[in-house]
């Protein structure tokens, strides 16, 4: 049986120690997103509610729209910090449905925008030309 120097015992403990340290910090860094998160997500509900609120009272599909933004910024914030103490494939699945959603917030915006541009076509009697009165 081989005999170990004491100084291998402190080799390991160092070695624990500073594993503990980088946990520690990580923890750390977790609990300053975490309440970066919560404000954030604080802030953007209240404004959804205080914009979707006043673009139905304005009758504003403008401002409801911007709303609806900030809800899926909301939702996002929300899976964020769910994240954050998941593994790395989970927090992996997490970005790839926050991209999702960010691509079904642009579709729909795009087909707002398309819907818009039918009824006016629509609307005009000698079609979308604007010269043509």
């Amino acid at each position: 049986m081989a005999l170990q120097s004491p100084g291998h015992h402190l080799g390991q403990m160092d070695e624990c120690c500073s594993a503990k340290g980088r946990e520690i910090d990580e923890l750390a860094r977790h609990g300053d997103q975490r309440r970066v998160l919560r404000l954030v997500l604080a802030i953007n509900a209240s404004m959804f509610v205080a914009e979707f609120a006043a673009g139905l009272i304005a009758g504003s599909a403008a401002l409801v729209a911007d709303s609806v933004d900030m809800l899926g910024d909301a939702f996002v914030y929300v899976l964020s910090l769910f994240a954050l103490d998941r593994s790395e494939r989970w927090r992996a699945g997490a970005a790839l449905a926050k991209g999702f959603t960010i691509l079904a917030l642009g579709l729909g915006v795009l087909a707002e925008i398309g819907v818009k541009i039918a009824e006016r076509c629509h609307q005009r009697p000698c079609g979308c030309s604007s010269s043509a009165v």
